[in-house]
C-alpha cells in the first residue's frame, strides 16, 4: 500500500532537498535552517514538541550568522519512466528543475557578511553535488543524504540580492541557485510493491 510517507519520500521536494543542503552547511560549521524553522515559543517544553513534529527552532535575533534555505520545485523536464502504481502502469516524471534560495544573515558588519556570503557561494559552486549519495565519477558522496534523488551537474548561479540595513543591526543577502534533478530508478520500488 502506498502511504503518505512513501509519497513524501519521492515528491516532497523541499522536505528532501532543504535538509540535505542544511547538512552540507552544518558539516562546515555554518548555522543553517530550512523552511521548517519556527520562532521559539520561549517555553522549552513547547519548543521540544515542535521539534518532535519536525520543525526547527530559531531565534531570529540570536541565530546569526545563519543561512536560511528555501527550495522551490520547478517544472518537469519531460523525462518519463514507466512505473506500476497500484497495479496500473503509468509514465511518471523522473526529471525536474528547482531553485535554492539562500538567505544569508549576519550582524551589520560588512567584513563578516562578505566573508559568509563568499563562503556560501563557494560551497554552492563547488560542493553542492556532495549531497548526492554518489558523485558524478561514481565515488561515494554523503551516503544517506540524497538516496532517492540526484542533483545533476551544472547548477546555475541565478544572482544575488544584498539588503544592507545597518540601522536594523543586520545585513542580508539572497543567493539563488537553479538545479536540475532526477528521481533515481530504485526510488520507485515502494510504489511498485
Amino acid at each position: 500500500m502506498i502511504t503518505p510517507e512513501i509519497i513524501a519520500a519521492i515528491y516532497d521536494f523541499p522536505g528532501i532537498f532543504e535538509p540535505a543542503l542544511k547538512a552540507l552547511f552544518t558539516a562546515r560549521e555554518i548555522k543553517a535552517f530550512t523552511s521548517q524553522a519556527v520562532e521559539s515559543t520561549g517555553d522549552a517544553g513547547e519548543d521540544q514538541e515542535l521539534v518532535e513534529q519536525g520543525f526547527e527552532i530559531i531565534d531570529y535575533q540570536k541565530d546569526r550568522p545563519r543561512v536560511e534555505i528555501i527550495f522551490t520545485p520547478g517544472a518537469s523536464q519531460g523525462r518519463y519512466r514507466n512505473t506500476i502504481v497500484s497495479g496500473i502502469e503509468l509514465p511518471l516524471d523522473i526529471a525536474w528543475s528547482g531553485q535554492f534560495k539562500l538567505d544569508v544573515f549576519t550582524a551589520a558588519d560588512v567584513r563578516i557578511h562578505r566573508a559568509l556570503v563568499t563562503q556560501v557561494r563557494f560551497i554552492m559552486h563547488t560542493q553542492l553535488l556532495q549531497v548526492n549519495a554518489f558523485l558524478p565519477d561514481g565515488t561515494a558522496g554523503n551516503p544517506g543524504t540524497l538516496t532517492r534523488h540526484r542533483i545533476q551537474p551544472c547548477q546555475k548561479d541565478s544572482g544575488t540580492t544584498p539588503i544592507m540595513r545597518p540601522e536594523d543591526g543586520s545585513f542580508q543577502t539572497s543567493l539563488l541557485t537553479d538545479i536540475d534533478f532526477t528521481i533515481q530508478d530504485d526510488a520507485w520500488a515502494d510504489f511498485e510493491s
